[in-house]
């Protein structure tokens, strides 16, 4: 029979004999009943120190996650799947935020001391909010999402991004990025579900949606309004959830 594919969790008692890229193999009663290469290694329990976490706000905010107050996250705190920090300007690096392997969702609207952000090692992130407000632009220049399949949510309005790679989240469904005159590359690639895109007063001058059939068809088929004489284009479509929302300066490619 053809082998089948999963993904499997285990622990051991000795963290240095594991390793990512090292290959396993199972056996019971001598027969093979899983083998594969270790992807992710995380650990049990994370101090809660400058090395760990060497921005001094948000290590004051990791400390309120610690329940027992024994200066250590254990496996269940580590394991929370929500972290609110709007607002926080104490808080300059998130470094850090990687040993939370099950973050779901993170809020950090309105920080205005964060100039980058890497959220690469939080693969399970399904929402996440970075949005600066209406009061002036955000600090935000980098953010980094390479690898993060599961996510469904995303906003950014009014950071300071240049670029934006999202081709690695295929399940994405909404995202604003609008008001963002900086940035100027969007890389999008296979979005079948994304049906929200609010990419107006950006600095996209080009914007690939072959990838995206939802968009592609409110563009091609749904009917356009047009705002502030004329600047912002909305596509909606009768029948369809979602809109399309870009600047009359953005040059569509449809992939025909």
């Amino acid at each position: 029979p053809g082998e089948s594919q999963t993904q499997l969790k285990f622990t051991t008692t000795d963290p240095h004999i594991l390793y990512v890229g090292q290959e396993f193999v199972f056996r019971e009663g001598g027969r093979t009943v899983a083998k594969g290469t270790v992807t992710e290694v995380w650990p049990d329990t994370v101090e809660i120190n400058e090395t760990n976490f060497p921005d001094a706000g948000f290590r004051t905010y990791v400390n309120t996650i610690d329940s027992d107050n024994d200066g250590w996250l254990n496996s269940t705190e580590l394991g929370i799947s929500i972290i609110n920090v709007c607002g926080d300007s104490s808080i300059e690096s998130m470094k850090g935020i990687e040993f939370f392997y099950a973050l779901q969702d993170l809020e950090a609207e309105d920080l205005p001391n964060v100039t980058d952000l890497d959220l690469r090692g939080n693969k399970q992130l399904t929402t996440i909010g970075l949005y600066y407000g209406e009061d002036g632009y955000g600090p935000l220049k980098e953010l980094h999402l390479e690898g993060l399949t599961e996510l469904e949510y995303l906003n950014v309005e009014y950071s300071s991004l240049t670029s934006l790679d999202l081709r690695d989240s295929t399940k994405l469904t909404n995202l604003f990025c609008d008001w963002v005159p900086s940035l100027s590359e969007l890389r999008l690639g296979s979005k079948p579900t994304l049906h929200n895109l609010r990419a107006h007063r950006s600095g996209i001058r080009v914007l690939d949606l072959s990838g995206c059939p939802i968009l592609l068809d409110l563009y091609q088929n749904g009917t356009v309004t047009a705002y502030d004489d004329g600047y912002d284009l909305l596509y909606r479509k009768s029948g369809v959830t979602g809109e399309l929302f870009i600047s009359k300066y953005t040059t569509i490619i449809t992939g025909d």
